[in-house]
Formats: C-alpha cells, structure tokens, sequence
C-alpha cells in the first residue's frame, strides 16, 4: 500500500552502497515540472518515528531540493540482509555504482551473513566478478579514487591481482591509469616469480648448507663453489667432497661456498703471492714506458726547433677530437712542465702550457697499460688502443724500446705463462 509520509520523516539509508548521488539537478526538474512518479520504498527506523529510504535515495535528495513537503512511499518490514541486497541490487541494476562502490555493498551484505553464493544469485554478477570487487577493499578508498581520475579500469586491478604481494599491490596504485602501469606491474609480477624459485632453491640447499650473510663469510676458509638459481639444479651429490657448505643469498639465486683444507689454504697463498709480484712488476715496467714517454715530449717541448712540432700539433687534434677522457690530469701536466699551470702562465709560458695540456689529454684517452688489473694476463683490447697512441708518437719521432714492444705484442716474460699473444 502506498503511503504519503513527511518528507520531514524520510532518511537517507545510512548503509547505501552508493555514496555519490551525481547530479541531481535535471532530476529535481523532472519532479518541478511533474512530481513524483514512482514511490519510495522505505523501512520503519528503530529509534523514531522515522524511516530509512531503500529504493529512491536520489529521488528523496532531489524532492527536497525542490521543495516537496511529502512523498509517496511503500512501507516495507524487510529485515537488515534484506534491505541490504534490494540496494545493492537495484543500484546495480542502474549502473549507479562505482566498482568499488559495488565492493562496498558486497561485503555489507557478507557482513549481514550473506554467502557468495547467495550475493551472485541475487545481483546477477558471477563468484569470479564478486571476488575481484572484494579484492578492491584491500585499498584506500581515497587512492581508488585517484586511480580512477588517471584513468583506471577494473581490468587494471583484475590485473593487479597477480600480484601477491599487499605492499607491492598498494605501491603499484600510483602508476595506475598511466602508461608506467603495464611496465611496473609486470616487473612486480617477475620479481615474485624469481623470489619464489629462490624461495625454492634455498629450500633444498638448506638440507645440505647454512645460511650466513655476506658481511660474515670467511672468505679465507671459505671458497665459493656455485650459484644456484633453480632447486632442478640442487644435487645431493654436489655437497658430498667438502666437510662444511655455507651459503648466501641475492636477489636471482643461491650462492654456496664450501670450506678449505690446508692444503688449498697454502695453494691459494702462494698463487695470490705470485699474482701480486706479476702485477706489481707489470706495473712497474708500464710506469717506467710511461716515464720514457713523458722524457720525449718534454724534449720536443723545450726544442723550439724541432721538425716534428707541426706534426704533434696535427695528430694530437685529430686524436683527441675522435676520443673521450674524463678529466685533466694535473699531475701528469707537472710532470711534463715541471711546476703547476697557475706557475707556468705566470712565466707567461702559453704555448709550452698548451703544448703540456695537449699531451696530458693524450695520455689520459688512452690506456696506461695492457695487463688485467687482477691476473695480470695481456689485454688485447687495451694493447690495441695503446698500439694507436704509439703510432701517433712514432709519426713525431719516438722510438719504442724493446722492452715497450714486448709489452705492447704480449710476448714480455713478465706476463703470466696463460697471457693471450
């Protein structure tokens, strides 16, 4: 039965899924020009003589607005779950609501005792669909919103359910809606796959070794063996030769070190004791080439006369046009020059400071040797491109010792036996 009731008497439903009401205006005209055509469903409130509006939320706001004293309504004794699926129903059924609007009324009515199944029966969405709403009030109502204003869509977060993650999943919201969005998502989801397989991996390897950090590993009695990045490659068998097995672990995998014997302790000495005079004695015979080097240009500096000065000028341009280098060398200029640039304008020796930059720029765009800095074997590469500067040197006259050859080709017996040549 239809009952006109003060409008005075009429309350918005507290637990309405849907919280905007969007604009009401072209509403409020309607009900200007024609009234209220379809009444209200309304139940009694608890406390007063009051009622709760159900169904019409947007026609009570809009009948105020225009002035309506009263509206016809249909009384109803529905209870609390109720009341809670008609809403939720009848706004979906509108296409009132925001899908996390929607969340929203699902849980109320999960909350009321309502199951799943229940809910997908009566609004009309699958099981699949109510779940990817629920999963949507894991969120910030407010971060939703601002997802959406960039240009969310429920896709996006189906999506973002890939994710395992929650902190991953709340981080993640910032790039929704923008073209960032995929790329980020998609690196989450790879960074949990790699972590589970480490997960795994490290899982089997503790059947066999202890976790230590990074910071405390001996590394004297402790020597690394392998990395592991699949538990597929984790073999009883590979922990069987060593009497204690350490590992530690990075981002892409495992790392297992196994421990030393006395006799591989000594070996190790002597190798790193005979790696360090190789280096020590390449070092000091590529410092002494250098030196040799340096004697040469400063000759051709303090020579005015010398037939190779427009030479040095042509070949040290085009080099260093077609060459990057980080820095100006100072020391290496005080040691051509003899004293510091502020020293040598004040001479006012322009031309010999620009002579002295000019060969310090060189020295620097190219390598100072040829050695592995670690193992001291012969480097091709940088022999190649130290080959090049000393073409340039011998265009202006120098000439290499022999020893400087036999470091520049490889075949010097300082390198070690494995040098490449």
């Amino acid at each position: 039965m239809i009952t006109n009731i003060s409008i005075d008497k009429l309350y918005s439903h507290p637990k309405n899924p849907r919280q905007d009401l969007g604009n009401l205006s072209e509403l409020t005209e309607s009900i200007l020009a024609n009234g209220v055509m379809q009444n209200l469903t309304v139940v009694p409130k608890t406390d007063d003589d009051g009622y709760f509006v159900v169904i019409g939320n947007r026609r009570l706001a809009a009948a105020k607005k225009a002035g309506l004293k009263e509206l016809p309504c249909v009384v109803s004794n529905m209870d609390e779950k109720q009341q809670q699926a008609t809403m939720l129903l009848e706004n979906m059924q509108r296409s009132d609501l925001t899908p996390y609007e929607q969340a929203q009324g699902f849980q109320m009515c999960l909350d009321l005792g309502m199951t799943e199944d229940e809910l997908s029966k009566q609004t009309g969405f699958s099981k699949k669909t109510v779940k990817h709403r629920l999963n949507m009030l894991k969120f910030d109502a407010e971060e939703v919103k601002k997802t959406v204003v960039n240009g969310a869509s429920i896709q996006d977060y189906i999506d973002l359910e890939k994710v395992k993650n929650d902190d991953t999943k709340k981080e993640l919201l910032q790039y929704m809606g923008t073209t960032d969005f995929r790329y980020h998502l998609n690196s989450a989801i790879e960074t949990e796959k790699i972590e589970k397989k480490v997960n795994q991996t490290e899982k089997k390897i503790a059947l066999f070794a202890k976790k230590v950090e990074d910071r405390d590993l001996d590394r004297k009695k402790y020597t690394y063996l392998q990395f592991y990045r699949s538990p597929e490659d984790v073999k009883e068998e590979g922990f069987k030769e060593r009497k204690e097995y350490l590992y530690t672990r990075s981002t892409y995998g495992i790392n297992v070190y196994g421990s030393v014997s006395e006799e591989e302790v000594n070996d190790k000495a002597e190798k790193e004791e005979k790696r360090n005079k190789i280096i020590t004695e390449l070092e000091n015979l590529f410092k002494t080439a250098q030196q040799t080097r340096i004697e040469f240009i400063k000759n051709i500096l303090n020579d005015k006369t010398a037939s190779h000065r427009d030479v040095f000028y042509t070949e040290a341009i085009k080099i260093l046009s077609t060459k990057s280098y980080s820095s100006f060398d100072a020391k290496l200029f005080k040691k051509i020059i003899e004293c510091d640039i502020k020293e040598s304008l004040n001479k006012n020796n322009a031309e010999k400071v620009f002579e002295a930059t000019v060969f310090a720029s060189l020295e620097e765009s190219h390598p100072l040797s040829c050695y592995s800095s670690w193992s001291g074997e012969y480097n091709e590469r940088k022999a190649q491109q130290m080959n090049e500067y000393y073409k340039f040197l011998i265009s202006i006259g120098y000439q290499p010792s022999e020893a400087e050859n036999q470091l520049l080709d490889g075949t010097h017996k300082s390198y070690p036996a494995s040098a490449e040549k």
